[in-house]
């Protein structure tokens, strides 16, 4: 068992996981399409509560986004004296799977694949379909540490996040990364039926242009890309921009500190603009 995953579970708790783990992993590769199906499910509900600090989180307290590096976690534990919690893993699943479930029970099937954005095309083609509404977000400008935050979820689904990051976007470059934007944008088009729409959230970040950093507004990166695919006869009406401006009162990836000064700088404001496309032929 690598040291720095024994270090976020208590020993009783990290030898549940590991059957749970064990068995997962063997019904994830089996052929039986059921077993694929469940073992999916039951995944997901645990990763949600692998690391964390609620009731049924399953790690000494921590972060539940994303899981902090070792040498971070071994000085935090020992400056705040922090306890591993003793779980009952299974009794932490039925609890959290039984706050996930819709009631009444929702009867819709869906559809779960692991393939680069830019593909969304060919799986489409797979099943026959064309899509009315898609929803997606791109990945941040300039941040490039997402597959590493995950790297325990990633340990637990027998995954190193270096190896995928040589299929994904992260890039602290304007050009690389709306040169990515177009390549999604012409598979969005294709999967799309004719007037079918897709709803981009876009966010903003500070990217270095001419050797200083400024803020970028990934909506107007879009709106280059979009202009570049169009000259391909790929058409996207834009249906709509709605900017979000929305004050939060807990930290989030998607906000900016706002209200220092006024005694309250723990309040935020969202930057979020939400781009709506249509698909026009």
């Amino acid at each position: 068992m690598p040291k720095d995953v024994a270090l976020f579970f208590h020993k009783e708790t990290l030898k549940q996981i590991i059957i749970i783990r064990d068995k997962i992993l063997e019904d994830l590769s089996s052929k039986s399409q059921t077993k694929k199906q469940n073992a999916t499910f039951v995944a997901s509900v645990l990763l949600g509560i692998i690391h964390g600090k609620s009731k049924l989180s399953l790690s000494l307290p921590c972060n539940q986004c994303f899981a902090m590096s070792p040498n971070y976690v071994r000085r935090f534990v020992k400056e705040h004296k922090l306890i591993k919690p003793k779980r009952n893993v299974k009794e932490c699943l039925i609890e959290k799977t039984l706050n996930l479930l819709p009631s009444p029970k929702n009867m819709a099937s869906s559809h779960i694949y692991e393939i680069p954005a830019e593909y969304c095309y060919k799986y489409m083609k797979k099943m026959n379909a064309k899509a009315k509404l898609i929803i997606t977000s791109p990945p941040y400008l300039d941040r490039q540490t997402y597959l590493k935050d995950s790297w325990l979820r990633l340990w637990f689904l027998n995954r190193d996040w270096k190896d995928i990051k040589k299929k994904s976007l992260e890039t602290g470059s304007i050009i690389l990364f709306t040169e990515g934007i177009e390549k999604v944008l012409l598979a969005l088009f294709d999967s799309l039926e004719n007037n079918g729409k897709a709803v981009i959230v876009c966010g903003k970040a500070n990217a270095t242009v001419g050797g200083k950093k400024r803020p970028i507004k990934i909506t107007d990166l879009f709106l280059i890309a979009l202009k570049k695919i169009k000259e391909n006869n790929y058409n996207f009406k834009i249906n709509s921009i709605i900017s979000d401006r929305i004050i939060m009162k807990k930290g989030s990836y998607f906000a900016v500190l706002h209200g220092r000064g006024r005694g309250n700088p723990s309040r935020r404001q969202g930057e979020d603009d939400i781009l709506i496309l249509e698909k026009n032929i």
